[in-house]
């Protein structure tokens, strides 16, 4: 590897990456001793799922590519939010009570995405 480890891994050294991994505890915590306002029940978690899982995704990226710049492109994001989509919304629902399907949550993905493509997916 050429360069730093902290070239790496700095997206999930962000504060965007760092503020969306507090609001999910937070969320889990309020969810977890049945406290949590409707908003957060129902759509914190995936709003804040990409800003999440995409900064590991690129750190992960930059290892196997040798290549501490690499940025994910927009077709990356946009799969993520249909693939989240896909599973979380169509498919899952069909099979499990636990899972239901709403339109919001798309919005949601979405927002999400927008937010990690404005903020966290920056080169270093």
């Amino acid at each position: 590897m050429v360069g730093s480890i902290k070239d790496y891994l700095s997206p999930i050294f962000s504060i965007y990456f760092s503020i969306a991994i507090l609001l999910f505890v937070i969320s889990q915590l309020l969810q977890y001793f049945n406290s949590a306002p409707l908003f957060v029940s129902s759509y914190l978690d995936d709003i804040v799922v990409i800003p999440i899982i995409l900064p590991i995704v690129q750190v992960l990226l930059r290892i196997i590519q040798k290549n501490q710049h690499y940025q994910l492109d927009f077709g990356m994001v946009l799969t993520t939010v249909l693939l989240l989509t896909i599973v979380f919304e169509i498919i899952l629902p069909r099979y499990s009570t636990r899972y239901t399907s709403d339109y919001w949550d798309v919005f949601c993905y979405s927002l999400g995405a927008l937010f990690y493509w404005k903020f966290q997916n920056k080169p270093n």
